[in-house]
């Protein structure tokens, strides 16, 4: 999966599926962008507890529903924003364009954002910037940020 980003260019976001999907216009046309690294609650299925270390309670649903929502909300903030996508060209599951987002002034990682700020756990796979992810999230855990804040 995503290994090194190949390609940055310009790009506007036009729709937003959940904290983790994003719809971009660039180079004439949309593609729909699978945010690398990252993983937020679900939004439009069950919320998986187990995936984010969270009693599998009533509770601990309503709770991971409500980030969800959060991320989500989050991520819709990006609705006609300019942005930079960085992607190699690689696609994940469902046919989706893998790729990173920068934010305000095209210089701050969207995806890391995410993570720094409990909104999205560290997605299981391989990537470039893996470690500096980790990193974050073992904060935002021992802060209790986000969805760690479930437990």
């Amino acid at each position: 999966m995503a290994s090194g980003c190949i390609a940055s260019q310009e790009a506007t976001v036009v729709d937003v599926a959940d904290g983790d999907t994003v719809d971009v216009r660039f180079n004439g046309s949309v593609e729909t962008v699978r945010l690398i690294g990252v993983d937020t609650p679900e939004i439009h299925t069950e919320v998986s507890p187990e995936e984010f270390n969270v009693p599998d309670t009533e509770e601990g649903r309503r709770c991971l529903s409500n980030w969800a929502e959060k991320s989500s909300r989050k991520a819709k903030k990006l609705e006609a924003q300019e942005v930079r996508l960085a992607h190699n060209g690689e696609r994940g599951t469902y046919g989706r364009l893998l790729g990173y987002l920068y934010v305000e002034n095209r210089s701050t990682s969207f995806n890391y954002m995410l993570v720094e700020e409990g909104y999205a756990r560290v997605y299981e796979s391989r990537f470039k910037q893996r470690s500096l992810f980790l990193e974050a999230q073992t904060r935002a855990k021992l802060n209790n940020r986000g969805v760690w804040s479930c437990n």
